[in-house]
């Protein structure tokens, strides 16, 4: 689900979207603040999009808006946790820094990204990539982490066993030209 907070002369529109603040053990609605950066690559400028801020609650977000109104674009998206991406978080989880990433895609109209998506499981990151979408990536803060953490004790850790093929064995005697006895 993806709401977007982008005008705060609105504010009855703001107060419905804010109040609609949603976070269970496997669930998390945040905030995310995506901006423009101009980057000089040789004689050429180009724009490179990044995650500027996160909110872990709508509340905190619409505060920041109405001390600072001027032209933000915000998006809330819903951080949802699924049983079978349990290796993909302890593998984020474990690495030197632990990031969150959102699939975007590309608005012609006015060369801006839209958040559709985020995600805290890099193998669905990789598949968004291999799918040529936009993907953004932001440090997960640690209140993220330690939910994240609490889910994974919950549900326990996913171990994919491989699976053993029939006749192993057959094909290991065929490699060394020796009958096993």
């Amino acid at each position: 689900m993806s709401q977007h907070l982008t005008d705060p002369k609105h504010p009855q529109d703001q107060a419905e979207i804010l109040s609609e603040q949603i976070k269970t053990s496997d669930c998390w609605t945040l905030g995310i603040e995506i901006s423009p950066i101009e980057i000089q690559s040789g004689r050429w400028m180009t724009i490179e999009w990044k995650i500027i801020q996160l909110w872990p609650d709508r509340s905190s977000a619409e505060k920041d808006l109405q001390t600072n109104p001027d032209n933000r674009f915000i998006t809330f998206l819903d951080l949802q946790l699924y049983r079978d991406e349990r290796t993909a978080y302890r593998f984020n989880l474990n690495s030197v820094v632990p990031h969150l990433f959102v699939q975007c895609d590309e608005d012609e109209t006015d060369n801006s990204v839209i958040p559709n998506e985020i995600t805290a499981a890099q193998d669905t990151a990789g598949a968004w990539l291999d799918g040529e979408h936009i993907v953004l990536e932001y440090p997960m803060p640690d209140a993220i982490q330690c939910w994240l953490e609490a889910y994974m004790a919950e549900h326990g850790e996913l171990i994919e066993h491989k699976k053993k093929r029939r006749y192993a064995d057959l094909d290991k005697e065929k490699d060394t030209g020796r009958a096993k006895r």
